[in-house]
């Protein structure tokens, strides 16, 4: 049943008060915008992230960076292309370093 009363309050919200919106300038409503988005961001697990992975924690704020001025499709491209970069350098890196004799034992 709130449910119900939720959507009937957005459904009015929207029908009578968007008028209202319409002469707002596009900059209060990006700095609205901007200020929720401050509430998102953990700040312990970035901190912790930083500490643990340096790389891992550049990604993460190049995902995020890629989404606030992008779009959810950038801020995922940038951070999988990152990734994939950084990975295969270190397999590029281990197949151009010069023969090791292996110890494998059976």
């Amino acid at each position: 049943m709130s449910n119900v009363v939720m959507a009937i309050t957005v459904m009015f919200t929207l029908l009578f008060l968007t008028p209202l919106f319409h002469y707002t300038p596009l900059v209060v409503l990006s700095a609205i915008i901007i200020a929720s988005m401050l509430g998102l961001i953990d700040y312990e697990a970035a901190i912790h992230l930083w500490k643990v992975d340096t790389f891992d924690f550049v990604v993460c704020l190049s995902a995020y960076i890629g989404v606030v001025f992008g779009s959810v499709e950038i801020g995922l491209v940038l951070a999988v292309r990152m990734t994939v970069c950084h990975t295969s350098k270190k397999l590029l890196c281990v197949t151009i370093t010069p023969y090791q004799q292996l110890n494998i034992t059976y």
